[in-house]
């Protein structure tokens, strides 16, 4: 049941009559059923991966706040980790550890059996409800957190639709107070929400799908390649999944405020950064801070020296690479980022300290200039994310090098469309950054907002794609 579906949008209007007659208490099991017909539109029988899951570590995490004994706790804590995390490894990535281990034996000449699960679907939204379940439960350790004690809140914290399948990942110190208390509608909150879901559509149909006609016929190509062509099709899939994921949840967040839900911010126009640091500060934040509070800062953070901090580094971005996908070229994406991230904490001890009363490096063309480079740096490492080999990958690099020609028609055509469909996106992040309000349209006149509304529909009426694609990070 995607949300740029009509199947979603009855759906909704169903459960939004419900939710807005009922009390509390009933709005909550209402919209824990809810969330489960949602979830099991996709595949029914993946529901008892996520129960499973959600139910072990409801009485680990009761487990390790009851007891008083250090051992206990961690034994109940690996428990909900390890039994989370080994039905992630085994739908994500079993068949990748298969094939590696093969080829290892080969290498050494080894004749070991191995065996593949060729039937094998990745239930959708996995590697998304696993992280915010196994976040609860670390929480829980931690003592940051009180666990709940009614499996129900728990269940609906986890299942939540509008952020059930692809994200934010959501903390239980955000969201599950909003689920144990009362919600309070109001027309500024419906009017938001409206809006964010309208712009995820645009974001989603306008914009994504139609560069996406762009990326799939240049990476579902042969080499040789036209640099040229690479280079555009790169600049298309950056903004393609920027708006497909960031369209997901910019509705997710709509759909939130429409009920008086509170859902987090997740992009927060990334393609302005200067710098990895702010980049990854803007973009899928809930991610981002997820690994940076489970993993980079229990690994010592940057608290025990220059050396270590950049191993961390690379540690924690390896490892975000790999929970996108089963494939080598992601964890480069993630080593990648992480060598900037390096790149970055050395260069900025330098020039910090060289030019830091230098007006030309606090000035406004400076920083354009730094935006503009280090976007190129991220389409750079897009194309280890969305190439389908390293083969691919070794191809495409060498025509940007080789074979770079901008004669041919089909790089103006391109290109047209590439910043019809680009630009109306760039300048609604332009004028939020220079107000620095992602929902700056509400500090307009009635009139300009609705006008700018009516023209956001008109754009995703008349040239939207209305054929049902999935989001990319369903695959994730």
């Amino acid at each position: 049941m995607l949300f740029n579906s009509l199947e979603f949008a009855l759906f909704f209007v169903i459960v939004y009559c419900l939710y807005i007659v009922l009390r509390h208490r009933w709005q909550n099991r209402m919209l824990l059923i809810a969330s489960l017909i949602f979830y099991g539109s996709w595949n029914w029988k993946f529901l008892s991966l996520l129960l499973f899951s959600v139910i072990t570590n409801f009485y680990c995490s009761l487990k390790i706040y009851q007891t008083s004994s250090n051992l206990k706790q961690k034994v109940f804590l690996s428990i909900g980790l390890c039994s989370t995390l080994l039905v992630l490894g085994f739908f994500k990535y079993f068949n990748f550890f298969a094939d590696n281990i093969q080829n290892l034996a080969n290498l050494l000449h080894i004749t070991i059996p191995i065996y593949y699960m060729d039937s094998i679907i990745l239930p959708v939204g996995i590697s998304f409800y696993t992280f915010q379940i196994m976040s609860y439960t670390m929480d829980v350790y931690r003592r940051t957190i009180i666990p709940v004690s009614h499996l129900s809140d728990l269940l609906l914290y986890i299942c939540f639709f509008p952020q059930l399948v692809a994200g934010p990942i959501e903390r239980a110190s955000h969201l599950l107070p909003q689920i144990m208390s009362p919600r309070k509608l109001n027309r500024l909150g419906i009017h938001q929400g409206a809006y964010l879901i309208l712009w995820g559509l645009f974001q989603k149909s306008f914009v994504a799908d139609n560069l996406a006609k762009i990326v799939q016929a240049q990476f579902s190509s042969q080499a040789p390649y036209n640099g040229a062509e690479v280079l555009l099709a790169l600049y298309a899939f950056s903004f393609q999944i920027l708006t497909d994921f960031c369209g997901y949840s910019d509705i997710a967040r709509g759909l939130g405020k429409c009920m008086g839900f509170d859902i987090m911010v997740n992009f927060n126009i990334p393609y302005f950064s200067k710098n990895p640091r702010e980049f990854w500060g803007s973009w899928h934040i809930s991610l981002s801070n997820w690994f940076k509070d489970y993993v980079y800062i229990p690994l010592g953070g940057n608290r025990l020296g220059g050396i270590r901090t950049y191993k961390n580094l690379l540690i924690t971005m390896g490892l975000a690479g790999f929970w996108h996908g089963s494939s080598w070229l992601f964890f480069l994406w993630g080593i990648y980022h992480g060598l900037l991230l390096v790149l970055h904490r050395i260069c900025n001890s330098f020039f910090h300290k060289s030019f830091s009363g230098n007006p030309i490096y606090t000035n406004l063309l400076w920083r354009g200039v730094k935006v503009v480079f280090f976007f190129h740096l991220v389409c750079f490492g897009w194309l280890f994310f969305r190439a389908g080999s390293a083969a691919q990958v070794y191809e495409m690099l060498k025509a940007m090098i080789y074979n770079f020609d901008l004669s041919l028609p089909a790089i103006r055509y391109e290109s047209v469309q590439l910043i019809f469909y680009s630009a109306p996106l760039l300048f609604m992040h332009i004028i939020q950054k220079m107000k620095n309000n992602l929902m700056v349209l509400f500090d307009w006149p009635p009139l300009i907002r609705w006008l700018v509304c009516l023209s956001i529909f008109y754009f995703l009426l008349i040239w939207g794609e209305f054929n049902e694609k999935e989001f990319i990070y369903f695959q994730f």
